[in-house]
């Protein structure tokens, strides 16, 4: 994929929407074919690194803790901290709703033996088990880093080939944004085995049309033309025409079978008054047939 078929797309995708009274997210979709994604060996969970992050949302944090005063200093940074003591009595319903709702999962690291052995059934076959931290500096490390990152996964829901991701915002500069759709197809290139298994990459703002990238005609989804309404006055002289044509075309054709009539009639070779009397003669008793 070339960067200068990016930029042409966005420029597209750009001219063909329409402005709204706020600014819009920028989605990627990305398809594929050949590639049977029912296979866990086929499906998809990568993290990519954004050369440019758009502050998409604030992730949720959850952090796992055994020391008491590591609980106490990321009290304020994170969205949830479960202590050690707490892991074992988590129920499988209340760990489904970490799975779904938690961003990002980190553990102290002498936790990670209790979050194995308790939540690893559950947290590891949706690529969530913790990262270890040792204290409050890596902690803020490990955010720095995540701060760009988004996820490309079609494990959850219905199976399907395809990905779907925000890039970045209207208000992004397009060479920002190519670079963004960039660094997810190269990321992506590494884990499908050929190029050719992706079918498309099509970018679009949240309310506009989808685009593309590489196809500069026709948007995917065009909208219809409307008919012309017709006018009543129209439709009245356009029936009187087809009138007028029909009783013309009854008229030609009345005179034309009259024609063919009396010139049948003149073709009808008229009795000689010879043979009249022949025939007088052979057969003596025949009259002529009254007109009456």
């Amino acid at each position: 994929m070339k960067k200068e078929q990016i930029l042409k797309s966005l420029q597209r995708m750009r001219d063909e929407s329409k402005k709204r009274n706020f600014v819009q997210t920028i989605d990627l979709v990305i398809t594929f074919k050949g590639i049977d994604f029912k296979k866990e060996t086929n499906k998809i969970d990568l993290e990519v690194k954004l050369p440019y992050f758009f502050g998409e949302k604030e992730s949720k944090v959850l952090v796992f803790v055994k020391n008491k005063d590591l609980a106490e200093q990321l009290k304020e940074k994170v969205s949830k901290i479960i202590m050690e003591t707490e892991i074992e009595k988590l129920s499988k319903k209340e760990v489904q709703e970490i799975t779904d709702s938690f961003d990002i999962l980190l553990a102290e690291g002498p936790v990670m033996l209790t979050v194995a052995k308790f939540l690893g059934q559950q947290l590891a076959p949706k690529n969530k088990m913790p990262k270890p931290i040792q204290n409050l500096k890596e902690f803020e490390n490990f955010l720095t880093k995540s701060g760009g990152t988004i996820k490309l996964s079609n494990r959850k829901g219905k199976i399907m080939p395809v990905l779907q991701a925000n890039i970045g915002k209207e208000s992004m500069k397009d060479e920002e944004l190519a670079e963004n759709i960039l660094a997810i197809y190269n990321t992506l290139i590494l884990k499908i085995e050929k190029k050719q298994n992706i079918k498309s990459f099509i970018i679009k703002l949240s309310m506009g049309k989808p685009i593309k990238i590489g196809e500069d005609q026709k948007p995917i989804l065009s909208q219809k033309k409307e008919k012309p309404v017709e006018k009543k006055e129209d439709v009245k002289e356009e029936k009187k025409e087809v009138e007028k044509k029909e009783e013309k075309s009854l008229k030609e054709k009345s005179l034309e079978k009259s024609a063919t009539e009396k010139t049948e009639k003149k073709g009808k070779p008229a009795k000689k008054e010879g043979e009249s009397k022949w025939l007088a003669t052979i057969f003596p008793g025949r009259k002529k047939k009254s007109k009456n």
